[in-house]
């Protein structure tokens, strides 16, 4: 909403169970928003468009797609516009979010096998050469 405010000059109207988008005087497009405050996209709008990109080439950079057909390794695809999309695409947007770091422990369990982590993971495309298709890690903390 920020970005479409100070960036696009767009007019947000907010109603009770409505949020309303005006662009230059003209809706644009609008969202309802139910008992938990939660929007969801009325219709579709021209910045859906935006998005297709994104959606048809799995948020891909860019710079990347650029050199992905520079250097001939797709065919029929053409970026007509030389502009970059706006920076709304909320699946990318997530995607850069930094985390918080994972807290260190300062005490560790001295008896072994007290505490004991494992991951699985499966079932593997191949199997290996004793037919194995599941494999499992333990770290005894």
């Amino acid at each position: 909403v920020f970005h479409l405010t100070r960036e696009k000059g767009y007019t947000v109207e907010l109603c009770v169970s409505r949020v309303l988008f005006y662009h230059q005087g003209q809706l644009r497009f609008e969202a309802s928003v139910n008992e938990h405050n939660v929007g969801y996209l009325l219709g579709s709008c021209a910045l859906c468009i935006v998005h297709l990109r994104d959606q048809r080439c799995s948020h891909i950079n860019l710079d990347a797609l650029r050199s992905v057909i520079k250097k001939g390794l797709v065919s029929g695809l053409v970026l007509r516009s030389k502009r970059k999309p706006d920076p709304i695409c909320e699946p990318c947007l997530a995607g850069k979010l930094n985390r918080h770091p994972i807290p260190r422990f300062t005490s560790r369990k001295h008896i072994p096998f007290a505490l004991v982590h494992t991951d699985l993971k499966g079932r593997l495309p191949v199997p290996t050469p004793e037919g194995h298709v599941y494999w499992m890690t333990f770290v005894c903390d």
